[in-house]
């Protein structure tokens, strides 16, 4: 089998690697160096580490000069990119670098049906990295790991919540990463956040139907897997060329003023062409008025993206927030808060396939003086226009929190929130710190460094005692 490489998790079957290829076989360290006039020789002032330079010859044939152009035209596709990316050599197995290709193709030669050149990769990283690690983490006394590799690595700590916590700390006993402010014994934690409804879609149980819709008219009926609802929708009626679909509500454990109510949803656009659909989110009070209603929709013909809008009982509305035309498919959180007269509308766009991390947020907010009512049910519709095809739609999660108008130290999460450290952030002092998925660098103790880990052995201890268990992923870096 002839060997080649995979870079930015992309392999092209038809390139070789050719002999050749020049690469230092450890990253250029460059000494700083201090003379002293009279002193033989010189005092190190110091050391830094250089990016590494690869160079790798590469070979392809060709049918004719319009293949060969097609397939340079590839190659500038798939080598050209903004950000370092994996690269991976067939013959350095469990090695990965982090490159981009500097200047073009270096003698670059066509011979009869064969093209020949040198890619020239830079690492501005310029360590090569094994397979990841993870290693379990758990108590305050500390767990002893053994760093592989010979080169410090970043790692990332994935911190799962016993118990509700003000604070969160990660040690290995010289640097800390802190978020939260820990409390004295004459102190009492408030809660700003408490969770009455939670709901994971896995069960009907709870949910009844309801006769109360905004647009359209309700009919159909709703279905679950193991991973949430989705709507079986009923034929139309011929005389209505309206919205419609099936549509549910759940009870609050208490009725809220001051709330926050997000769903999780997944929406396939491009799932059967020229479709569309709605997915909706309803606060309702005591007497099934609606209070609010949030949704998402697709609704062009022959063109899918998304718009998405906040509606109030009193007739207000959000400005119509239209998505980039490039989104697809959609794998987010729709969230709607009220806080006195605010309401808030936040549209969040999570990272396919890794889980609840957050990529985009779109905000859109508004004052009213008349949705007023508390809300006391939630409620969940899906819709589709007359007789089109329907997207592929699904709700993942539904949850709503009271609101708290207190004061003090907070608890910063509860049971089953995810804490996450990421300690490989480009910017020094600055990691990023997610909880449940959104970025919450505004909790970092203003002392707490992100940290990295040095070869061989580490004591890791989490803080506070028995309220943390976690994982450590970290890569094996090699100099």
């Amino acid at each position: 089998m002839t060997e080649s490489f995979t870079f930015n998790n992309i392999r092209k079957p038809w390139l070789h690697m050719l002999h050749g290829r020049v690469k230092a076989p450890f990253a250029p360290v460059y000494r700083h160096l201090l003379t002293v006039p009279g002193m033989d020789g010189a005092h190190l002032n110091s050391s830094e580490v250089r990016p590494l330079t690869i160079r790798q010859p590469i070979g392809f044939k060709f049918n004719d000069e319009a293949h060969d152009l097609n397939l340079k035209d590839e190659l500038a596709e798939w080598l050209i990119t903004d950000e370092p990316v994996p690269l991976q050599f067939d013959d350095e197995p469990d090695r990965t670098y982090f490159a981009l290709v500097q200047n073009t193709l270096e003698d670059f030669d066509k011979f009869a049906d064969l093209r020949t050149g040198t890619i020239q990769f830079l690492c501005l990283d310029p360590y090569g990295y094994g397979p990841e690690q993870e290693i379990p983490l758990v108590g305050t006394t500390g767990t002893v790991i053994n760093v592989k590799g010979n080169a410090v690595t970043k790692p990332i700590f994935e911190l799962e919540v016993l118990s509700p916590i003000t604070f969160a700390m990660v040690s290995n006993g010289e640097e800390f990463m802190l978020i939260g402010q820990p409390i004295d014994v004459k102190q009492t934690p408030v809660n700003e956040e408490e969770i009455i409804f939670h709901h994971h879609m896995e069960s009907m149980t709870g949910w009844v139907e309801t006769n109360v819709i905004s647009e359209g008219y309700i009919n159909g009926s709703m279905d679950y897997d193991e991973t949430g609802f989705f709507p079986i929708f009923a034929e139309p009626n011929p005389d209505e060329q309206e919205w419609h679909g099936p549509a549910m509500k759940h009870s609050l454990s208490e009725a809220v003023q001051d709330f926050k109510a997000d769903m999780g949803f997944r929406f396939y656009a491009e799932s059967k062409g020229g479709s569309n659909g709605r997915i909706e989110m309803y606060g309702l009070d005591a007497n099934n008025s609606i209070v609010f209603r949030a949704f998402i929709e697709d609704k062009w013909i022959g063109q899918d993206h998304f718009g998405v809008q906040l509606e109030l009982n009193g007739g207000e509305v959000t400005e119509y927030l239209t998505l980039p035309k490039t989104l697809e498919d959609m794998y987010g959180r729709m969230k709607v808060i009220r806080e006195g007269n605010t309401w808030t509308l936040i549209l969040q766009l999570l990272r396919s396939g890794a889980g609840q991390i957050v990529d985009n947020e779109w905000r859109r907010t508004i004052e009213s003086n008349q949705s007023t009512q508390e809300v006391s049910q939630i409620q969940l519709s899906f819709q589709k226009f007359f007789d089109s095809n329907e997207e592929d739609m699904k709700v993942l999660l539904m949850r709503c929190y009271k609101l708290n108008d207190v004061q003090g130290i907070p608890y910063i999460a509860q049971p089953g929130d995810m804490i996450t450290f990421d300690h490989r952030d480009k910017q020094p002092y600055d990691p990023e710190i997610r909880i449940n998925g959104e970025l919450r660098n505004d909790l970092k103790d203003f002392g707490a460094t992100p940290f990295s880990l040095k070869p061989g052995e580490n004591t890791l201890a989490l803080l506070p005692e028995n309220a943390l268990q976690g994982t450590l992923r970290y890569r094996p870096a090699y100099k």
